[in-house]
């Protein structure tokens, strides 16, 4: 089944994510991303090339927008920011004949699902991947997430997460090409639910891997690298900080 990778979002720890990127070597992987990059729950921005230039080896092609004029500058919800990214991927791969398209954000950490060891998980490594665990049609999106997986689709409050998708190739397209009805709900997670929902795609765990985002307090924290350890660090972050907003309007560029 041909497949696309698509990492899509601002860049940062990249250094540190980028190491558990092992599924799918033989897959087109792309970058899609902003020129700057911006700390989260801080105005604080820097340019974002040395992050990408850490990672370029891994990517077929990269797109850099600019952060100031197709956003800051537009009248649009932050929640379009990643189908800005994403339209662009689209535009070119959307004659390559892909089957199958994994998308997900470039500060997550992938660890391979393991009951036996739960929450001890560690990073993911390719004797973990398994191509099978990522079969998909039409009819299904996969997803998860950097909390437990009764919380990737939750039916009873109607959510969807979104750091990890795995759709076929034509639900990718249609969840794209739906970016402005998709983000005119208040709740992101929901309108994602309910876009699902309308267009009878089924929404699954994808059991076999479990993600984590990092956040600014990793620095200090080099030595944890278990599942458990980077969650709770990112659940501290949150607690302390969510009432600030993670990404404001008002930035400050930082010279390298």
């Amino acid at each position: 089944m041909k497949t696309a990778v698509i990492v899509a979002g601002v860049c940062r720890f990249t250094e540190i994510s980028h190491t558990s990127w092992n599924i799918f070597p033989d897959a087109d992987w792309y970058l899609s991303t902003w020129d700057i990059t911006q700390t989260p729950y801080s105005p604080l921005t820097r340019s974002s090339i040395k992050e990408i230039n850490a990672i370029r080896h891994k990517f077929k092609h990269i797109e850099i927008s600019n952060y100031k004029k197709e956003y800051l500058e537009k009248s649009i919800e932050p929640a379009m920011r990643p189908f800005i990214l994403l339209e662009k991927i689209l535009k070119i791969t959307k004659d390559k004949q892909y089957k199958r398209v994994i998308y997900f954000r470039p500060d997550l950490v992938l660890f391979k699902m393991n009951k036996t060891t739960w929450p001890n998980l560690t990073q993911m490594t390719l004797n973990d991947f398994n191509e099978s665990d990522f079969d998909i049609d039409d009819s299904t999106i996969m997803v998860t997430d950097c909390y437990g997986p009764d919380n990737w689709v939750s039916h009873e409050r109607r959510q969807l997460q979104d750091s990890f998708m795995l759709f076929s190739w034509n639900s990718f397209a249609k969840f794209v090409e739906n970016a402005i009805p998709i983000t005119s709900h208040y709740d992101i997670h929901v309108s994602y639910y309910e876009f699902f929902e309308r267009n009878n795609i089924v929404m699954k765990p994808l059991l076999s891997i479990s993600p984590v985002i990092l956040r600014n307090n990793i620095v200090n924290n080099l030595n944890k690298t278990f599942w458990n350890e980077l969650t709770e660090l990112f659940n501290e972050e949150y607690s302390q900080n969510d009432h600030l907003g993670k990404f404001t309007k008002q930035i400050e560029l930082k010279e390298l």
